[in-house]
């Protein structure tokens, strides 16, 4: 795993940073890659990085892209973010 600079976080998702309590870097390539999210709401977010579009990462804010969202065994929620460039359907 490598570690993002903020720069390349802020053009990936639009969030509450101060509100996220855990951050882990996938590995990222020049066409970008995936960072999973632990929110201090109770939320994990899976949001694809340098995508065409700003992925939203905030409390009971809906994201453009339409993520799914489940309800995982420990009582949290995980939502998984759409890519717009369609990467996971190749990966």
């Amino acid at each position: 795993m490598s570690r993002l600079a903020a720069s390349k976080l802020s053009d990936s998702f639009i969030g509450e940073y101060e509100r996220i309590a855990d951050i882990e870097w996938a590995d990222t390539r020049e066409d970008g890659g995936w960072l999973l999210l632990w929110c201090r709401w109770g939320t994990f977010h899976v949001v694809p990085l340098l995508d065409g579009l700003l992925h939203t990462v905030a409390e009971g804010d809906d994201c453009i892209c339409g993520p799914e969202v489940e309800m995982l065994e420990d009582g949290s929620y995980m939502a998984t973010h759409s890519s717009l460039d369609g990467r996971e359907l190749h990966e």
